[in-house]
C-alpha cells in the first residue's frame, strides 16, 4: 500500500471512528492523536530522542 493509500485509509478509519463514537477530535485531529497515542504508551519507557526519531517529529510535540 502506498503513502497515498495510507493516509486515505487513515483518514477513512478516523472519521468512522468520529461517526460511531461521536468523538470530535477524530474528524480532524489525525496526526496528532496518533502521536500523542504513540508518545503516552512508550513515553515513559523510552527516551524522547528515540520517540522523535522513530515517530518522525521533535520533542516539542
Amino acid at each position: 500500500m502506498g503513502r497515498g493509500n495510507r493516509k486515505e485509509a487513515a483518514k477513512e478509519l478516523y472519521l468512522e471512528l468520529f461517526r460511531e463514537l461521536k468523538v470530535p477530535a477524530f474528524e480532524n485531529e489525525r496526526a496528532h492523536l496518533w502521536r500523542t497515542t504513540l508518545h503516552s504508551l512508550c513515553g515513559s519507557n523510552v527516551p524522547t530522542a528515540v520517540l522523535g526519531s522513530q515517530f518522525g517529529n521533535s520533542e516539542k510535540i
